[in-house]
């Protein structure tokens, strides 16, 4: 809806308010086995910012979950891949890595 009065007939319409700011959610920490099988445990955080409320909204059912999810198997596959040692000393890889694959995915919604 566009800034100014409206009126809404409850019925058929309901009107749902979107943050569009920056906002963060918190990725659970996960065990993960490295290339040369040692286990890390991998906490991470999203930064996210909705820009279309309305695919944010009818695009997908839970947004925030669909980035948790899809932050928690990207990090598996990016450090499954890597040496402890890559892994310690890569984080910005890391971090470059899961924004392009998050933003490619996210894009559609």
């Amino acid at each position: 809806v566009d800034p100014g009065l409206h009126y809404i007939l409850p019925v058929v319409r309901r009107m749902l308010r979107v943050n569009m700011r920056e906002q963060v959610i918190d990725v659970p920490p996960q065990e993960i086995i490295t290339e040369d099988n040692v286990v890390v445990t991998i906490d991470a955080v999203v930064y996210y910012q909705i820009m279309d409320p309305k695919r944010a909204l009818y695009e997908i059912e839970d947004f925030e979950l669909a980035i948790v999810k899809l932050a928690q198997t990207t990090l598996r596959n990016i450090v499954g891949e890597m040496t402890l040692d890559t892994c310690l000393t890569s984080r910005d890889r890391i971090n470059t890595e899961l924004r392009k694959v998050l933003d490619e995915a996210t894009d559609k919604w």
